[in-house]
């Protein structure tokens, strides 16, 4: 899929402060403000593809204009669902396609558009690949974080035929991480290794914490207390 984006053409960005989008994550948007309405339709019209970028701090005063801060990494994604509502307002459901980098910006139109330039994962040796990608599945597997996994859908990512290390650390990464900051520094590393190590240590923590919470409410409800007789 992402072979088949046209880099050569200009892509509509839009910024958000509290999103980042990840290959092969989808997420759902409700677009109201009109430059972000005209934006969706000329998608439609087209290629259906819009790049979600991360607003960067300092935004706040410049955000109804074309100057707001972003980070220069984004997500290019595909509109795979819409519903358009009273007034011109849309439901969207977006997938994310392919990690890029803003070059430059088109200020043409009431909305941003950007020329970008695809990067392109640094993948592992085979053998190494293998490796992480077991280390992450005994974790999520693992009986500390199997209820957790189950739950929030982590086990579903390693029954997906076909999946890369890369779109595995991907997918786990969105629903694992809460800080917008920290799935931008996600996004921005070009490195497939430095992701899956980061999520094998931060599953690893967060398997040891369970683990510690078990293990305290066992001597806590041990021994019983005795009864008056």
């Amino acid at each position: 899929m992402a072979g088949l984006i046209d880099y050569s053409q200009l892509i509509p960005v839009f910024p958000l402060p509290n999103v980042v989008l990840f290959p092969k994550a989808v997420v759902p948007l409700h677009v109201f403000e009109p430059r972000y309405r005209s934006m969706v339709a000329d998608a439609l019209r087209g290629n259906r593809l819009i790049a979600m970028a991360l607003l960067d701090d300092g935004f706040e005063s410049s955000y109804h204009t074309l100057e707001a801060p972003i980070y220069p990494v984004v997500c290019v994604g595909s509109v795979m669902k819409c519903e358009e509502l009273c007034g011109g307002r849309y439901n969207l459901l977006i997938r994310g396609i392919d990690r890029a980098r803003v070059q430059h910006e088109d200020v043409e139109k009431r909305y941003r558009r950007a020329a970008l330039e695809p990067i392109k994962p640094i993948e592992p040796p085979p053998n190494t690949t293998c490796e992480l990608l077991a280390a992450l599945r005994q974790l999520v597997y693992s009986k500390p974080l199997s209820a957790v996994a189950q739950n929030a859908n982590w086990k579903a990512i390693f029954e997906c035929a076909n999946l890369q290390l890369s779109e595995v650390a991907d997918l786990l990464a969105f629903s694992l991480f809460e800080s917008c900051c920290v799935k931008q520094k996600f996004l921005s590393e070009p490195c497939v290794r430095k992701r899956a190590c980061q999520l094998i240590k931060m599953l690893k923590s967060i398997s040891e914490q369970l683990e510690q919470r078990n293990d305290t409410r066992m001597r806590q409800g041990w021994p019983p207390p005795c009864c008056d007789n």
